[in-house]
């Protein structure tokens, strides 16, 4: 837990005040909102109990955490685009024929230019393991979500394909991400190797650790 005053963090989860500021802590409450937020499965929902907890907490880490791992998604109001999906604009390296170079730029800058992830990251006591912990999760979502229940990997004219065909057909177009990360001068060089072992254990992750579904 981090001090919603000063932002340290706090190793006694059942402080009563912070230790460097003596601000009233609630950890009880804060714990309690949090996990209605994680049992929440609609995404609107889910952000306002999140953005009511943000209110209530100002500057908490798992409450930033949380709305940043959520991306838009659940956002209200506005024009709905892909952007509110975190990790729709790695479409920009499975398919980049798709888009226009200026297109791409922006979708990639978009993803690992966003600043709300060195702010969180900054926060958590340990920036290198949560922008691993952060990419990580992106990287599994987009092949549960993008791969593997495309229909163009799930479908033939209507009909189902085959798991060890859908995974086969996933796994070329993995590999053309994978080569299109290692090229793209749309993506910061810092990130290339973090983004492609994000990639390939989400793959794992979802196809078993040894691509089989």
């Amino acid at each position: 837990m981090n001090c919603p005053a000063c932002s340290r963090a706090i190793i006694d989860t059942g402080a009563r005040f912070c230790p460097y500021c003596a601000r009233p802590l609630d950890p009880g409450e804060s714990a309690e909102m949090l996990a209605r937020a994680d049992r929440e499965t609609d995404l609107t929902k889910k952000r306002e109990l999140l953005l009511e907890a943000r209110e209530r907490f100002p500057d908490d880490f798992e409450v930033e955490k949380r709305l940043l791992f959520l991306g838009r998604l659940g956002e209200k109001g506005g024009k709905v685009d892909f952007y509110r999906i975190p990790y729709w604009p790695l479409m920009a390296l499975e398919r980049p024929g798709e888009f226009s170079a200026r297109e791409r730029a922006q979708m990639l800058d978009s993803f690992f230019g966003n600043p709300e992830i060195g702010r969180v990251a900054a926060m958590s006591g340990d920036p290198e393991a949560f922008e691993k912990e952060y990419f990580g999760a992106m990287g599994f979502r987009y092949v549960e979500v993008f791969l593997k229940e495309s229909n163009s990997n799930k479908y033939f004219l209507g009909f189902r394909r085959s798991e060890r065909d859908v995974r086969c057909r996933c796994r070329e177009s993995l590999d053309r991400m994978v080569k299109n990360l290692r090229t793209s001068a749309d993506v910061p060089e810092t990130y290339r190797a973090l983004m492609e072992e994000a990639l390939e254990k989400g793959f794992a992750r979802v196809f078993g650790q040894n691509g089989e579904q």
